[in-house]
């Protein structure tokens, strides 16, 4: 599973980058300070994971989770901020984000959620069977409090 991860504080995007390559099944993990950078890592097609710090240096991430979706078609968005209200919740989800975390408080669980949906992967690839959901709650659940 690859992984792009995008934040506008060098400290939070290197931790979140050393912490997510530490987490089996998971291949490339690239990193991009802002929305620009990461929709142009994002145009290789490779990503399974895009997980965005809602408030980016150029812009909101929720503007353009669709635009995310469109370059890769099975690309699951989780954002997270430390304005984790309930607007935001809400606005992401109607943008297409399928998961949204409080940065604060649920930073473990992006890692918990990494770790299943990367474990989901390969056991997908092990058995040759490729699913369109990579998590079985991916579609029913936005906001999660546990993996």
């Amino acid at each position: 599973m690859n992984i792009l991860t995008v934040d506008g504080s060098e400290l939070i995007r290197t931790r979140l980058a050393e912490r997510i390559r530490k987490v089996a099944g998971v291949g490339l993990v690239a990193v991009a300070e802002d929305i620009r950078q990461g929709l142009n890592i994002l145009r290789s097609g490779l990503f399974d994971l895009a997980i965005l710090d809602l408030n980016l240096p150029d812009g909101t991430s929720s503007t353009v989770v669709g635009a995310m979706k469109l370059t890769s078609r099975n690309l699951i968005v989780a954002i997270y901020s430390n304005d984790a209200d309930e607007v935001n919740r809400r606005l992401c989800q109607k943008a297409g984000a399928d998961w949204f975390f409080d940065k604060s408080l649920e930073f473990e669980q992006i890692l918990q959620l990494t770790a299943t949906l990367a474990a989901s992967r390969s056991d997908q690839s092990s058995a040759n069977h490729r699913s369109e959901t990579l998590h079985p709650t991916a579609s029913k659940c936005f906001e999660i409090t546990e993996v």
